[in-house]
């Protein structure tokens, strides 16, 4: 949602694996954010194993909360990897950068907190320009696959799902 943002989640240690997924993202944030936005509410990853499980699928589905569709390996047209690379760079200026995982721990939940909202909403509403410019550039190389390519907005949520061959093309 523009204008809001979550506390950061911070896993704790061991490996994300499905079941983490759906308990301690899926289940609290998404329940959150279908509630608060309605139908119109899209859930976006980046297609990391975890995130496809049948756990994960069957939780969405339950909660009937949709998946934007999402290119393989395209990491650029992502805003949290955006947000991920500033709060890097952050880290990195920082006079004593931290060196142990509670002082990391901190660190990331102060710059997350000093961060800009406007740029966080800024990166959500440039993911149109974002989808866009991608498929142009892709299009002189690939003009007979270009018929089969569409970016798809929902005239009520302004939000691009790249389909058909996108996925192959970017992969």
């Amino acid at each position: 949602m523009l204008g809001s943002r979550t506390d950061l989640h911070i896993f704790d240690a061991g490996s994300v694996n499905g079941t983490r997924y759906c308990k301690e993202i899926l289940l609290p944030y998404g329940r959150f954010f279908r509630g608060a936005m309605g139908p119109q509410f899209l859930s976006m990853d980046d297609n990391t194993p975890c995130h496809r499980t049948v756990a994960a699928e069957q939780l969405l589905e339950s909660e009937d909360i949709e998946r934007m569709d999402w290119p393989a390996r395209s990491p650029d047209l992502n805003p949290i990897e955006h947000v991920w690379d500033f709060l890097g760079r952050r880290l990195a200026a920082r006079t004593l950068p931290p060196v142990t995982i509670p002082e990391l721990r901190l660190a990331l939940q102060d710059e997350w907190a000093a961060m800009p909202q406007q740029l966080i909403d800024t990166l959500i509403l440039s993911m149109d320009r974002r989808c866009e410019t991608c498929l142009a550039a892709w299009s002189g190389l690939w003009d007979p696959l270009m018929l089969a390519l569409a970016v798809i907005l929902d005239p009520g949520r302004k939000i691009p799902r790249l389909v058909g061959y996108v996925r192959f093309i970017l992969a």
